[in-house]
């Protein structure tokens, strides 16, 4: 049986939580983290960007300057038929795309909106074998993710980690307090899972701690 920790948000909070401090700087945290301590680094496949229309929570100035300048950047939207507009950008748009949404500070902030970007990371760990067996071994893009959701000047996260070793495992704690401090956002010690893979027949368990 081959047995992991598993961490990911529950559903009742959408799977995200906030980062501490600005976006712009929790960002950096973040690739510094990726740099440091993983390996296989990819960015998902596909970057959505959406631009809000105008309404009573966002300004008509502000959602139209907000547009042309998307358009600017990254061509016309694939929906120009519907209020509200979005781009499936390609990752070679990935930096210009995190730029737009960290500086949409240059705009008056509001209620809602104008702008979102989701983007997401897929990775391993540096420090423990990457030697998985199935289903796991046949995941292309690494065995975690971390989803970047930028809107309204913040920024939330929704990590999904697998750290293959088991929790008693000596290596574990002291790796997970080297990654707290790295972090810009709290794990939280009470979503943390047991995780067992039937090397047999890939079916996967998630435990409780005890």
């Amino acid at each position: 049986m081959f047995e992991a920790v598993f961490y990911q948000l529950p559903k009742s909070v959408s799977f995200h939580q906030a980062v501490k401090g600005r976006p712009r700087e929790a960002f950096g945290r973040i690739r510094e983290m990726l740099a440091s301590m993983a390996v296989s680094v990819q960015l998902g496949h596909s970057i959505a960007l959406n631009v809000d229309p105008p309404s009573e929570w966002t300004d008509a100035a502000v959602a139209a300057a907000c547009l042309d300048e998307a358009r600017r950047r990254f061509g016309l939207e694939r929906n120009p038929g519907e209020s509200g507009k979005s781009w499936q950008l390609g990752i070679e748009c990935f930096e210009d795309a995190v730029e737009f949404a960290l500086s949409d500070e240059r705009w008056p902030r509001q209620t809602v909106g104008p702008l979102s970007l989701h983007v997401s990371y897929h990775f391993d760990w540096r420090d423990f074998s990457n030697e998985f067996p199935e289903p796991l071994a046949s995941w292309e893009r690494g065995t975690c993710t971390l989803g970047l959701n930028f809107h309204r000047r913040a920024l939330s996260v929704g990590p999904s980690l697998i750290f293959p070793v088991p929790y008693e495992s000596a290596a574990f704690q002291p790796f997970l307090d080297r990654l707290t401090a790295a972090l810009p956002f709290e794990i939280k010690h009470k979503h943390l899972r047991r995780m067992l893979v039937n090397p047999k027949n890939g079916a996967i368990r998630y435990l409780h701690l005890a």
